[in-house]
């Protein structure tokens, strides 16, 4: 079955309905690059696995808030996947 991608995309970026059956994605609005809106905790893990060690240092297209930042490392140190210097445990 295809999705309905007109149904699945909501320009007003309200929650909508992904192509699998009971996902749902929040979705910005088009013109907002997603690292300006989005959860980052998994951008800030995969910049650690790749090397990157200061990822606020990091050269974005479009940079994120640092508060998504912040947020994004406490929530990575909670789950015990950075320690308290910010590394990436392994």
């Amino acid at each position: 079955m295809q999705p309905n991608l007109q149904s699945d995309y909501d320009m007003e970026g309200d929650v909508t309905t992904g192509p699998r059956r009971g996902m749902t994605f929040i979705r910005c609005c088009p013109q907002v690059p997603e690292l300006q809106c989005g959860e980052l905790s998994g951008t800030v893990l995969q910049l650690k696995a790749l090397g990157v060690d200061n990822v606020m240092a990091f050269d974005y297209l479009a940079p994120p808030p640092a508060e998504a930042m912040v947020k994004a490392a406490e929530l990575l140190h909670a789950l015990g996947a950075i320690d308290d210097k910010s590394r990436l445990w392994l």
